[in-house]
């Protein structure tokens, strides 16, 4: 059929982790006769290290990474929380273009599901499946908040300087939605300096990619600018056999320019301006056991390609009122839109399920800092305001049976925090933090059955004037304690929140009508990191405890207040706990060898659920948590060559491993994902004067395929999706 016409627009958990708690401070005090003096850490970060650690040739140190999890400048491995960055040579040399390619090299990070565009995140075993609610994981460009899934999975710009992955909540900091942990992307601002870079890259599949990154000074005076272009193609890797044309392409071209004001006085300024443009194909399934069907055919009935833009505006201005001192404003504003988002359910030409949907989305925000920096203190005080206006619509198709949902959202909030880490003598440090947020939120929804142009015909229900408001405090304490010869322990206690909301896209009045509470987290971490050997060792390692209540469940006919929804509904229905340990290294073996690794284990466990449908069936408690492998891997290693040439050859190879996990709160073996084993290789060749790159990349060496989306339902249908095949690219750089 035609593709429809757009629309208008209890107590044994409590004494568990109170004994954890009690045995990571003991771990922590009873090494107290070992502290030596050790320098700080500031913006020096550096010299720091070099005081600590002596220090080693440049060449046989690992580099010193900065972060700014804390909102302030410190090197990683001094940082008193479980923070994991992925830089731009590791990007680049990985050829990494999606977050789910993170899964696995980031330990506690699952990107479920096959549609890359539209990517759903999980750290720890908390997260979100259902789109229409604010996700766990607080996703951050440039410190300007995307509290959607929409576009967030796809990146290509070649300013990106690095990738902060934070695990475990941040609520303190980085408020509501973030009770999973953060991830912030951090492009690079100009500095005045004129430097360039372009690049080119075919490959099979029909592969072809273009960027360019161009910076320096704007004349004589104290403006500077850079921008960054990138362009993607793929022809998909999935034939459409009904319709006889490749799909699961990618079509994305992205563009960002910022203009930085740096008069060499107390105050500078930057104006960033991105626009994203994507024309891809929306994540197909496959009919499993359709005559003619395999993992690379599938029949869906209707084009999929995808009609979104995305763009923004931010303005980041910081004044340095004395040496301790600095003021922050960071102003945003964001608007995407889908016109249309065509989806196919069932992969058949029948187009028996999917819909064809509409989104316009709109926010603002408004960020205010002070930060201070003295000798023992180092603090942030912040308030920030949030808002955002959502327009859903949604034409959806079931067995020749057509019906329109029309939601519009609005959501606001604000908030104050502060954090502060005192330092006590030269060794122990505390922190403590806390964050009051009010959210508000205003919904209306209304149904409609249609015919198959899209034509309503009949109104099935109408809600409008809904509200509900919440208010929460989110705390941090921590404790912390240094020594000399590099090591770090900490203690961090924290509490995260997911906000309610409704149920947009609801089937039934009864359903629209219903709020969902917020979902909270209190979670226990002890860590430690150490960067030894000179410098040419890192380590870090954490345990982790996390208990959270009213966990939000998506459950079909429930029972809520003693009244029966007809229906698959979100309700507050659990609680449950996760428990785990990670672990990152990196060593430098030679100075041209390095190798990095990372592994996390993870359990998970619904420790009651309230049964909300009555049914035998229904009753999940002791059930494992939906995607939450058990066992996350990476092994990387990088290898520059001796070969006796102008120039420079490096080796590259990695190993991903994600252990089996479930799609669904039931733990249904049908939709039980497998586990999945990835390898890349790449070889690269830099000319003497640094100029010229020439690469050959490989992802999915092993060229293995895994289906990452399943759907079933006994009886009636089987669908899958799967990951890419082996993609090989033969890159061209140049550096000036």
């Amino acid at each position: 059929m035609p593709l429809p016409a757009p629309f208008h627009a209890t107590p044994s958990r409590f004494l568990r982790a109170n004994l954890l708690a009690l045995a990571c401070l003991a771990v922590l005090a009873g090494t107290a006769g070992a502290a030596e003096p050790e320098a700080e850490a500031a913006a020096g970060a550096d010299a720091e290290e070099a005081a600590r650690t002596g220090a080693p040739p440049a060449e046989t140190a690992l580099p010193t990474v900065i972060v700014t999890a804390q909102k302030r400048r410190t090197a990683q491995q001094d940082t008193p929380l479980a923070v994991s960055t992925v830089g731009a040579d590791a990007i680049e040399r990985g050829r990494v273009e999606t977050i789910k390619e993170l899964m696995g090299e980031v330990p506690g990070l699952v990107a479920p599901g096959s549609i890359s565009n539209m990517q759903t995140l999980f750290i720890r075993g908390i997260g979100t499946s259902n789109v229409g609610f604010y996700p766990a994981v607080a996703v951050y460009v440039d410190d300007i908040y995307r509290p959607r899934p929409f576009g967030i999975g796809t990146f290509s710009l070649p300013d990106i300087e690095r990738i902060e992955v934070l695990r475990g909540p941040q609520g303190t900091l980085y408020g509501q939605n973030s009770s999973a942990g953060a991830l912030k992307f951090v492009s690079r601002d100009p500095d005045g300096t004129r430097t360039g870079t372009v690049s080119l890259g075919v490959g099979n599949d029909g592969y072809r990619q273009a960027s360019a990154y161009f910076a320096g000074p704007l004349g004589e005076g104290p403006l500077s600018a850079g921008l960054a272009l990138a362009s993607r193609r793929t022809d998909g890797y999935t034939h459409n056999a009904h319709l006889d044309r490749q799909v699961d392409a990618t079509r994305l071209d992205q563009a960002r320019l910022k203009l930085r004001f740096d008069g060499g006085g107390p105050t500078t300024a930057t104006l960033s301006l991105d626009y994203g443009r994507d024309r891809s194909d929306n994540a197909l399934y496959v009919p499993v056991g359709y005559p003619g069907a395999d993992e690379r055919t599938t029949f869906a009935g209707i084009d999929t390609r995808l009609g979104r833009t995305d763009k923004g505006a931010a303005l980041h201005v910081e004044h340095v009122i004395d040496p301790h001192l600095t003021l922050r404003s960071i102003t945003g504003y964001r608007r995407f839109s889908d016109d249309p988002s065509p989806w196919d359910q069932d992969g058949t030409p029948e187009f028996a399920e999917g819909w064809v949907q509409n989104i316009d989305q709109k926010q603002f925000s408004q960020e205010l800092q002070l930060g201070g920096s003295y000798e023992r203190l180092f603090f942030t005080l912040g308030a920030v305001y949030f808002r955002e206006h959502l327009l859903f619509d949604r034409l959806t198709v079931i067995n020749d049976r057509y019906s329109e949902l029309v939601s519009d959202l609005a959501s606001e909030s604000a908030a104050l925090y502060g954090q502060a880490e005192l330092k006590l003598g030269d060794a122990w440090g505390l922190v403590a933090g806390l964050r009051a947020s009010r959210d508000e939120q205003s919904f209306g929804n209304q149904a409609y059955r249609n015919t198959a142009d899209g034509e309503r015909v009949a109104q099935d229900y109408a809600v409008s004037g809904l509200g509900e408001r919440w208010s929460s405090l989110t705390p941090k304490i921590g404790v912390n304690r240094r020594w000399a010869n590099g090591l770090l322990g900490y203690f961090n206690i924290t509490r995260g929140e997911k906000i309610g909301g409704y149920n947009r896209a609801a089937s039934t009045a009864e359903i629209a009508a219903l709020p969902v509470g917020p979902e909270e987290v209190t979670a226990y971490e002890l860590g430690a990191k150490q960067r030894a050997w000179n410098g040419r060792l890192e380590t870090s390692v954490a345990a982790f405890y996390n208990d959270f209540e009213d966990y939000q469940a998506n459950v079909t006919n429930p029972v809520v207040n003693g009244q029966y929804i007809a229906g698959a509904v979100v309700v507050n229905a659990a609680k449950a706990h996760t428990w785990g340990v990670e672990f990152e290294g990196a060593v430098r073996l030679t100075p041209a060898w390095d190798v990095r690794a990372s592994a996390a284990y993870l359990r998970t466990r619904f420790d009651a659920f309230e049964n909300p449908t009555g049914a035998a069936s229904t009753d999940y408690t002791g059930n494992e948590l939906p995607s939450a492998p058990r066992w996350t891997a990476s092994l990387g290693t990088t290898l520059r060559l001796p070969l006796a040439v102008p120039g420079e050859v490096l080796l590259s190879a990695n190993a991903r491993y994600v252990d089996a996990q479930y799609s669904d709160i039931g733990n249904t073996g049908m939709i039980r994902i497998d586990p999945q084993t990835y390898v890349g290789a790449g070889v690269s060749y830099r000319s003497a004067d640094g100029h010229w790159t020439v690469s050959l990349t490989s992802t999915n060496l092993l060229d293995r395929t895994y289906p990452v989306n399943l759907k079933y339902r006994a009886g009636v249908s089987h669908q899958a999706a799967y990951n890419p095949p082996r993609q090989t690219v033969l890159g061209l750089r140049y550096d000036y």
